[in-house]
């Protein structure tokens, strides 16, 4: 809707994520099947360093253990 008006939209949606916060609410659960922090972060850079010609439908989060 504004994309003619030079405006831009992100929106990311990471699912579970190895933090603190998530042990705290889930202590049994692996690490291994969660995301990292670190993982999310790199999608946001890559979201703002992007050209503004570019359009990016959906970027995927996945933990790769």
């Amino acid at each position: 809707e504004v994309r003619s008006q030079g405006v831009r939209l992100h929106v990311i949606c990471p699912g579970p994520v190895e933090t603190r916060m998530r042990r705290g609410g889930f202590p049994h659960e692996d690490p291994a099947t969660l995301s990292q922090p670190e993982d999310v972060a790199d999608a946001v850079i890559f979201c703002l360093l992007q050209s503004p010609t570019a359009y990016t439908r959906e970027i995927l989060v996945m933990p790769g253990r």
